[in-house]
């Protein structure tokens, strides 16, 4: 089943809907938050959360520190967080957090987040803005492959 992603501005537009009105088996995506502390808007927004598979604390604590640093030498708000993206392979550190098997939380997370991808369309949701670097896609990858490796196909 298809996985999308969903920044911030596409995750306040959606409007809140209770979860007993929220009709997955009639096609309608199941979003899913995937931040680690979210804000209480997007809370409002997604049918389900799991903190567990948001950026590391030390992960995104080292990422902002760097953000910080090349905003000062002059980078616009984008640039610096893609630079310090790249720079620390963040994506690697995150491939890292997800395939820790001795972390019971994650790995239920994951668990719990493929299954609702074999059920249906997901929709990752994050607080991010448009253009910015973001582990959902990482995630959105992993979900992936494991779901062609659970079915045999490429």
């Amino acid at each position: 089943m298809p996985v999308e992603t969903a920044h911030a501005q596409r995750v306040r537009e959606r409007p809140v809907v209770r979860a007993e009105e929220a009709d997955p088996a009639g096609g309608d995506p199941v979003w899913v938050g995937v931040v680690c502390s979210p804000p209480g808007w997007f809370e409002r927004r997604v049918d389900g959360s799991h903190p567990a598979l948001g950026l590391p604390p030390e992960t995104r604590e080292t990422l902002e520190r760097r953000r910080r640093d090349l905003r000062m030498q002059g980078l616009c708000a984008e640039g610096a967080h893609n630079a310090a993206w790249e720079e620390l392979d963040v994506d690697g550190h995150y491939r890292d957090h997800l395939s820790n098997a001795a972390d019971d939380e994650v790995r239920g997370a994951l668990d719990s987040l493929a299954a609702s991808v074999a059920a249906g369309h997901v929709v990752l949701a994050t607080d991010r803005r448009p253009g910015f670097r973001c582990h959902r896609s990482v995630l959105a990858s992993v979900l992936d492959a494991g779901e062609r490796a659970a079915t045999g196909s490429d």
